[in-house]
């Protein structure tokens, strides 16, 4: 068993000066939005999808990694505190080469992650999620000692609260071979 992180959160993402904002200022918007008649609808959730591929040609090495699903998102807390949060697990699948040995690759992603109203475009609510990621890999029939390479495991995303807000993202690391994509689609079920 490998254990490694993907890199949803490999870098602090939509670095503006919303995802900035101190707790204390969190408290304050979400209090403010929660007097006008804010409230989060029940039943919204995230629907997730990461691809992650590790490419080195000079040892003929390539493993492509995907996971796809839906994160159902738990609203906890009230007034200023109010936000939504999840602990959920989706599954990796996926394989490559390593030289001339073939393999298929499977596991999870564990996912702990918390969204925080902030003020966005013309005072618009904005979530913020942060939180952390971590995998699990296993690769059969074992190819040698590989797996995801460990990298950063903080999550740190902006998402317009509204049905169908996303945010998507590439990376590329040329250093270790590395590339993907991920994508974050908030999906609201009801009218705020």
């Amino acid at each position: 068993m490998i254990s490694a992180c993907t890199l949803l959160g490999g870098r602090s993402l939509g670095a503006d000066q919303s995802t900035q904002i101190p707790v204390e200022e969190m408290d304050t918007f979400s209090a403010e939005m929660v007097s006008e008649g804010f409230e989060f609808c029940p039943g919204t959730y995230l629907d997730i999808s990461v691809v992650q591929i590790h490419e080195n040609p000079h040892f003929n090495f390539f493993n492509e990694v995907t996971s796809v699903g839906e994160l159902e998102l738990e609203i906890f807390g009230s007034n200023q505190h109010i936000g939504l949060r999840t602990e959920s697990q989706l599954p990796l699948e996926g394989g490559g080469r390593a030289g001339v040995c073939q393999f298929t690759s499977s596991g999870f992603m564990d996912l702990d992650i918390i969204g925080r109203l902030i003020p966005g475009e013309n005072n618009q609510p904005n979530l913020l999620f942060f939180g952390q990621c971590n995998t699990s890999v296993q690769s059969k029939p074992p190819c040698g000692d590989f797996g995801m390479i460990p990298l950063e495991k903080k999550i740190h995303i902006v998402i317009p609260y509204k049905d169908g807000g996303s945010f998507e993202w590439d990376w590329k690391n040329q250093n270790v071979g590395i590339s993907g994509s991920s994508k974050w689609t908030l999906h609201i079920p009801c009218d705020n």
